[in-house]
């Protein structure tokens, strides 16, 4: 037979070299046919030995040779059990031999290196001739790129089992029917339901469909179903029954198996107990409703005083601002108390262990305001002697109250804008963007979507913070609510109600006329002079009569000068109108600011753009 004849078999696609060579030895080729084997044998990168019965090895191919550092000499008449230690025994055994009945023997062991080292092998050892003789001839392959594979599959999956193993919950895997036969279980099962893994495969014992409550049975599944034909994960809150009849709430997150044409052939999710959380939220939900009952026989809440139809409203509105986490916008003149409406949801939120941050947009320089927000690192400008943290690092984690929000210019808006969504920002002087975490609840006196008009404030900042809007009534409004604040705020000057019955009718009745342009705070002032002076300090006029102050008997308000032009004309009635506000209010800036309508820091840039200065 010669040697192309093998080589070239159509039933086979690589012939294996052991049958090559025991085809070659069993029918005893040719001089020529052996060379030309010997050649092949040479050339391959198996290694290939021949050893008799005893185990003495008469030939090994160059391949063991490089591979495991021995020279020519040194293999020949080697014995077999030093390159593959325990083989003879494996083959006494097997009852194989040189002259066996049995024609093969594979196994899988180490080949051992000259330096002690160990490379893995598949080993077949075939009956055959050599020279004549009877032999063993033993074709070996490396397969150490398999094992090393194998061993990290291994891993893989111990690591996987691990993690499973310890879920506090169950990961599954079942079959997308009514019933949802399970075809994998996590032994997270048994702690959330009471029943082992190998009770819920093809519903031996249980299926989750049985578990599930009855209630919430049909709608589970109709959701799971609709998630499914969106090829979304669903996500789902609801109640089981476990093996003891104990009622549990459970969490389900999943997602659907697909093949090729989008039918669905299984469910694969996880399931943890969230029995803990649901009843907090129903007793919290208990408590808010109690809380709400209960605030309309207060006159007090969280420090806001109050019973009037519109600050009820107001602490329903705080209430739900408290339990959601969207940033929120305080409507009110000067001295409605929206700091102090802030820091309520703030101190009723899940961020109450944080800090509340107020800032007041209108009192912060131009120049510094970027500084102040984002901080600054040492070195960044003349004067940076050392790190200052912004705002926003104060606030990470809790909640930034932005105070007259509609001062911020448009390029801090951006800054800003980026910042709370999540992009971040840089210190001035700084390379590392920080991310905050950071709740943002503004305020202002001004009509914001009127700024957005105006351009003054930008639209995608202006929808970024107004999410949940609360007004805050003035108190010329809420007048009922007079006696409370009183009697609440003379308690707090003098530590008891006494001297409230010092207030006559007369200056009740005068009180009660009084408009309160500064609104609760002016009271506060008011009162707080009164404990000291003895003496109510009113203005002579109210506010409703001052637009009448400002106008000549005409009925104009303020004549220009003659002979000028249009923006004279303006700027001229504007200064006469500021010092004739400021002098009615007696030079109360942040009156003066509140009724004209406009913010302190702009009140203070006209005055100095008029020169406008108090005379004594």
């Amino acid at each position: 037979m010669k040697p192309v004849s093998v080589l070239n078999q159509t039933d086979i696609n690589e012939p294996r070299p052991s049958d090559v060579i025991r085809c070659y030895l069993d029918q005893g080729a040719s001089l020529c046919g052996q060379r030309g084997l010997m050649a092949f044998i040479d050339h391959l990168d198996d290694f290939i030995i021949v050893f008799d019965s005893h185990g003495t090895i008469f030939y090994a191919n160059p391949a063991v040779c490089d591979r495991l550092g021995y020279a020519v000499d040194e293999i020949s008449c080697m014995h077999i059990e030093k390159l593959f230690p325990g083989l003879m025994k494996d083959l006494f055994a097997a009852r194989f031999s040189a002259s066996a009945a049995e024609t093969t023997f594979m196994t899988t062991r180490d080949l051992m290196a000259c330096d002690k080292n160990r490379i893995p092998v598949d080993i077949k050892i075939s009956r055959g001739r050599w020279q004549g003789a009877e032999a063993c001839i033993s074709v070996s392959r490396d397969i150490t790129a398999r094992v090393h594979v194998e061993k990290a599959l291994r891993e893989s999956e111990r690591r996987l089992s691990t993690l499973m193993s310890n879920l506090p919950g169950m990961a599954y895997r079942c079959k997308n029917n009514p019933d949802w036969t399970m075809e994998f279980v996590s032994k997270g099962c048994l702690e959330l339901t009471g029943y082992r893994p190998d009770e819920f495969i093809d519903d031996r014992v249980v299926s989750w469909n049985g578990l599930m409550h009855p209630e919430d049975r049909h709608w589970v599944y109709k959701k799971v179903q609709e998630t499914l034909s969106r090829q979304e994960f669903f996500r789902l809150v609801f109640r089981i029954t476990t093996r003891n009849g104990e009622e549990k709430w459970v969490w389900e997150q999943g997602v659907g198996v697909y093949d090729p044409q989008g039918n669905v052939l299984a469910l694969e999710g996880f399931i943890t107990d969230v029995t803990e959380h649901q009843r907090a939220r129903e007793q919290l939900h208990s408590e808010n409703i109690l809380l709400r009952s209960s605030m309309k026989n207060s006159y007090k809440f969280c420090g806001i005083v109050g019973r009037s139809k519109a600050m009820q409203k107001v602490f329903e509105m705080i209430m739900r601002a408290a339990e959601s986490r969207a940033n929120v916008i305080i409507y009110g003149e000067s001295g409605t108390g929206k700091e102090l409406t802030a820091r309520a949801i703030h101190d009723m939120s899940e961020r109450r262990n944080g800090r509340f941050v107020p800032v007041n947009c209108s009192a912060i320089p131009e120049n510094l305001i970027e500084s102040e927000f984002f901080g600054y690192k040492k070195g960044a400008f003349s004067g940076a002697l050392g790190d200052k943290p912004g705002v926003l690092d104060l606030a990470d984690g809790g909640t930034l109250f932005l105070d007259e929000v509609g001062e911020i210019d448009a390029n801090l808006q951006v800054k800003l804008l980026r910042a709370i969504e999540g992009g971040g920002y840089t210190p001035v002087g700084g390379r590392r963007v920080r991310h905050p975490d950071v709740r943002i609840i503004a305020a202002t006196h001004a009509h914001l979507k009127r700024l957005v008009d105006k351009h003054r404030i930008r639209e995608d900042f202006f929808y970024r913070i107004h999410v949940i809007p609360i007004t805050i009534p003035p108190l010329r409004e809420r007048k009922e609510d007079l006696p409370l604040l009183i009697l609440h705020f003379l308690k707090t000057f003098n530590g008891s109600g006494n001297e409230s019955g010092l207030l006559s009718q007369h200056i009740m009745d005068e009180l009660y006329a009084y408009d309160w342009p500064g609104n609760v705070r002016e009271l506060q002032n008011v009162l707080q002079r009164y404990i000291t002076l003895k003496k109510i300090d009113l203005p002579q006029t109210s506010p409703r009569s001052a637009h009448r102050a400002c106008q000549d008997e005409g009925g104009f308000l303020l004549k220009p000068a003659e002979h000028c032009t249009l923006p004279q004309a303006m700027a001229g009635v504007e200064k006469q109108l500021i010092h004739k506000t400021l002098k009615h209010h007696r030079w109360h800036q942040g009156q003066t600011a509140a009724f004209l309508g406009i913010s302190y820091r702009t009140l203070l840039r006209k005055i100095r753009q008029h020169g406008l200065q108090r005379h004594n």
